[in-house]
């Protein structure tokens, strides 16, 4: 997410309009009642309260378009880890409870979890990489799109022949990421996976956050080791998702 300026122009959904009539009155009671919300938002920044609202306003712009049912994101700090702002949208209005559900109170990027598919091959490649298994060049073959592992079978979308560890993220690789993970021991990839927080329950004192799946690695079958490389057979939050992601932009 591009990082606000103070001269940024937000076009703020109904709910939006709300909080922002609602903050300039609490926090800033003094600013000219002219004052457009450009002005509020550079009042805002350093308060962590300007990444909410825009968090905020993209959740709302993209379910107005009717691009997803639901849509829930945490914006995180990436040098501290720090949660800058996380928001869940449908939400729900403090102020009228006439229709409310138990839905709509949940925090859902850390009470639901899913499998988190491809989204993972990044993490293992990077361990193949940190441990010199291969090289950002290094081939690997994935024809002919398929790999049979102890009489079940894997495939890519389709066929694509020799590929590049680079190329294997690029493609999406199943089968790449696959072999590279049969270089490595199952013990490995666990520790990876719980060095960023993955089976581990978020230290960040929210009720209802949810550990995810990582089984421990001594019952991982060889197919089991391989569908984790990309995202089946585990989950996790979409918090703790966004805090793995975090070690690629700290150099691990």
């Amino acid at each position: 997410m591009t990082p606000l300026e103070p001269n940024t122009v937000l076009k703020y959904p109904p709910l939006v309009r709300e909080m922002h009539d609602a903050l300039r009155s609490l926090l800033f009671p003094k600013l000219p009642e002219q004052a457009g919300r450009t002005e509020l938002m550079a009042r805002l920044l350093g308060t962590g309260i300007s990444e909410a609202m825009y968090v905020l306003s993209e959740l709302h712009a993209a379910l107005e378009k009717k691009e997803f049912v639901l849509y829930y994101q945490p914006q995180i700090d990436l040098a501290t880890g720090e949660v800058l702002a996380l928001a869940n949208v449908p939400s729900y209005s403090p102020g009228d409870r006439r229709n409310l559900t138990g839905a709509q109170l949940r925090n859902r990027a850390l009470t639901d979890t899913f499998e988190p598919g491809s989204t993972m091959k990044p993490i293992v490649t990077s361990l193949a990489l940190e441990t010199k298994r291969v090289r950002p060049d290094t081939v690997i073959p994935t024809a002919p799109g398929r790999l049979t592992i102890d009489g079940s079978t894997i495939s890519d979308s389709h066929a694509h022949g020799d590929l590049t560890v680079e190329q294997v993220i690029q493609k999406s690789s199943n089968v790449g990421t696959a072999k590279m993970a049969l270089m490595m021991q199952p013990r490995e990839m666990w520790e990876i996976f719980t060095a960023v927080g993955l089976g581990r329950k978020p230290q960040i004192g929210f009720p209802g956050a949810v550990t995810g799946r990582l089984r421990p690695y001594k019952s991982w079958r060889r197919i089991e080791q391989v569908t984790m490389s990309y995202g089946y057979g585990l989950s996790a939050s979409l918090f703790q998702l966004a805090q793995a992601y975090t070690i690629f932009a700290t150099d691990g």
